[in-house]
């Protein structure tokens, strides 16, 4: 037979192979009669051959490297012989044993076996791939359920947790060492992480920094452990130091056997949402509880829009007083919800909309009301004193938001010079910038502005400095533990010093007791805000106690 023909021979029996394979068969080696089958049309005969070279990808995966024709004793050498790697394939070189001639069918014989293996390996690759994470070679989600799915019956997870989990600042690791020191710790963390799963759970990557985890609910302590603190070292550009991994984590806990394991990991994900953007908890579980909070600050937005339509959302105004006085110095307008005839605490919603980005619609409606009330004043011939309104700093990226805080004053008919523009410290360097020119614009137009929450921002001492503000409000904290603490006592009474000295009022938040009041006067700080001059008014007591001050001295009471 030809050359031509022995290929056309080869072709045949490679093709009839793989056709012949089923997914399943092409996860296994080789076997003897399918390598004796293609040196039968080969006409390879009584010849024996030995495999030569293998790449080194191959290792010790290749048992036998002897081949001996239609040798009985040898067959199960042969069918083990191509174990391959269980990523790669690998190029094979066959030749005749010493003392045996060389035969051109040869290398046709390797050429099949390689291209069949080739196939089995790639076969495998592509199979591993859909259940493993391509960078840490763990499981995947699509795995984690699959496992889980054989080992849960009738839908009874009473055995299991299900964790949702997400490494707490990662970033800080690219920034220490770049990219590969990230990837690194990924790896390392990863394969850490998923090795504390036993034989009936479940540990897999979703990308990125997050996982999922189906352990028994034996096991939670543990994991609860590893979840607070995996070190990892040896990392890339980072010398000899050591980095201690926690995480963000959701968890849900269920009997309920209606729940499917994709409701259960939503559930997860859910109080990891919840344990990162709003409590700031590591971890949050998922609990009746728990639902019903998620369940309210799914529907407040929707809720709230139809209560601003029917006038059940308004403004009260708690006063801001000079304890050495008693002089009432200012109002606060304060949104209230009145929702099935109860008052909503701002504590239920505001942080909420805050977090979903929808608090610009609150801020603006309340700035319109509390412009209404003012106007009434103005009307009515009362000399009232400023009034301060809350501008949430999630509003200073909306486009032209200084017009439109303007535009609403305005149109109302009030004095720019009448309205004190509250506002928080930014979280951010970029929310700083941005701050600078909402504050430079709103004092263009006439508006005083407060610094809200004083203390507990990006850069709280940089804005004495850099920020023309009028006011500064300590943030609650201080007067909790102005009573308490000689550390908080000297850095207010320091802060207070340095305004006084460039011209800037400060105002305490959060007073609620005679105590807190004389220790703040102590130290220059005279005004104050907070409970102990009462809870915030509505319009008409308000109206009421401008025409007829009651508030004294808090040395006197």
């Amino acid at each position: 037979m030809d050359n031509k023909n022995v290929k056309r021979k080869s072709n045949c029996i490679f093709e009839s192979l793989l056709k012949e394979c089923t997914h399943e068969k092409l996860n296994k080696d080789l076997s003897h009669e399918e390598i004796q089958e293609i040196c039968d049309i080969l006409f390879i005969g009584e010849i024996n051959l030995k495999i030569i070279n293998t790449e080194n990808r191959f290792g010790d995966r290749v048992i036998n490297k002897n081949i001996f024709k239609r040798d009985c004793e040898c067959e199960e050498a042969i069918k083990y012989m191509y174990r391959l790697s269980d990523t790669r394939a690998g190029k094979i070189s066959i030749a005749p044993m010493k003392g045996h001639e060389e035969v051109p069918e040869y290398s046709i014989f390797a050429n099949i076996l390689f291209l069949i293996t080739y196939e089995v390996t790639t076969t495998r690759v592509l199979n591993n791939s859909r259940f493993m994470d391509p960078q840490t070679g763990v499981p995947n989600l699509r795995a984690v359920k699959e496992k889980i799915a054989s080992l849960v019956k009738d839908n009874d997870y009473s055995d299991y947790i299900i964790i949702y989990a997400n490494i707490q600042n990662f970033k800080y690791l690219n920034d220490c060492g770049g990219v590969e020191c990230g990837d690194t710790a990924i790896v390392t963390y990863t394969r850490k992480l998923v090795s504390l799963a036993e034989e009936d759970e479940a540990i897999g990557r979703l990308g990125g920094d997050h996982f999922i985890i189906c352990v028994k609910r034996r096991n939670q302590s543990k994991i609860m452990h590893a979840l607070a603190g995996i070190t990892v070292s040896d990392l890339p550009n980072t010398g000899d130091r050591k980095f201690v991994l926690s995480c963000w984590a959701g968890v849900m806990i269920s009997d309920n056997k209606k729940l499917s394991f994709d409701e259960r990991m939503q559930c997860a994900v859910d109080a990891y949402t919840m344990a990162k953007a709003r409590l700031k908890q590591r971890v949050v579980f998922y609990n009746d509880k728990f639902k019903a909070k998620l369940d309210w600050s799914r529907n407040v937005r929707e809720l709230l829009g139809k209560s601003i339509s029917k006038q059940e959302v308004y403004p009260v105004f708690q006063a801001k007083v000079n304890m050495r006085t008693g002089k009432l110095v200012g109002f606060e307008a304060l949104s209230r919800w009145k929702y099935q005839g109860r008052i909503i605490s701002p504590s239920e919603y505001i942080s909420i909309l805050d977090n979903q980005g929808m608090i610009h619609n609150l801020d603006m409606y309340i700035l319109m009301q509390t412009c209404e009330c003012i106007k009434k004043w103005d009307d009515a011939g009362i000399d009232y004193p400023i009034i301060s309104v809350n501008v949430s700093r999630k509003n200073l990226f909306i486009p032209n938001i200084e017009e439109i805080i303007h535009r609403i004053t305005t149109t109302a008919g009030v004095e720019p010079s009448k309205l004190d523009i509250e506002i928080t410290e930014s979280a951010t360097e970029d929310e700083f910038s941005r701050l600078l020119d909402f504050i430079t614009k709103m004092r263009q137009y006439g508006y005083r502005i407060s610094i809200d929450d004083f203390g507990v921002g990006y850069s709280s001492l940089s804005l004495l400095h850099t920020i023309d503000a009028d006011v500064i409000k300590f943030d609650k904290s201080f007067a909790d533990n102005i009573c308490s603490s000689n550390k908080v006592e000297y850095i207010v009474e320091s802060i207070v010093n340095y305004a006084n000295k460039i011209g800037m009022t400060t105002i305490a938040e959060g007073v609620e007791s005679k105590e807190q009041g004389k220790k703040l006067l102590d130290i220059g700080c005279e005004c104050c805000q907070g409970f102990y001059y009462g809870e915030p008014l509505s319009f008409e007591e308000a109206s009421e106690v401008i025409k007829k001050p009651i508030y004294k001295p808090i040395l006197e009471d």
